[in-house]
């Protein structure tokens, strides 16, 4: 299975490389193994895809099409992981189970207020939440609360704290070379 996989990848490079030049290959070869290590961890895939897209100059607009369908791949690797619970609650849902209902409909409420803001502020969000800095200060600023909810007194080793103060380090320096490259 995993060789099949290899050889569909190789496929589809060696595709690419015959309509894109080597250069745009590689870029999208990097963010899309950022997107893959940073998909299944808690921290923000989108966040650090934008950071790294500035970061290479991949933020044009094929650049931006290329964010949207790399974290669709994402979202389909996710559903696939979990494809037996949603098809679980998929059954349960059609069966009449009240507690897939229940679930089903909780999420498409917690759904709503998302699409109801997006639909109103899409040219903000477009604009000014897309800019590497505001990213890069939502990440910091996300990673502190994380890291003083995290104190030691609460039962976070100093390892996981001191990599929190890492990774704050690294957004930092990554937001300052997207401003260069900018």
């Amino acid at each position: 299975m995993q060789k099949n996989i290899l050889k569909v990848m190789a496929i589809i490079i060696l595709w690419l490389t015959l309509f894109m030049d080597i250069i745009s290959v590689l870029k999208a070869l990097f963010l899309g193994f950022i997107e893959g290590l940073t998909e299944f961890l808690p921290i923000s895939s989108t966040g650090h895809l934008i950071l790294f897209g500035h970061l290479i100059d991949f933020h044009s607009d094929s650049g931006r099409v290329f964010e949207v369908v790399i974290q669709l791949g994402a979202i389909l690797a996710v559903c696939w992981l979990y494809r037996k619970k949603i098809i679980n609650l998929l059954h349960g849902f059609i069966s009449g189970d009240y507690h897939a209902r229940r679930f089903a409909i909780n999420v498409f409420i917690s759904f709503i207020p998302a699409v109801v803001i997006g639909v109103i502020a899409v040219d903000f969000i477009k604009q000014v939440l897309f800019s590497p800095s505001v990213v890069a200060s939502a990440l910091i600023i996300g990673d502190v609360c994380r890291a003083a909810i995290m104190s030691p007194n609460c039962g976070a080793s100093r390892g996981t704290i001191w990599r929190a103060r890492i990774q704050d380090l690294a957004i930092f320096i990554i937001s300052k070379f997207s401003k260069l490259s900018s």
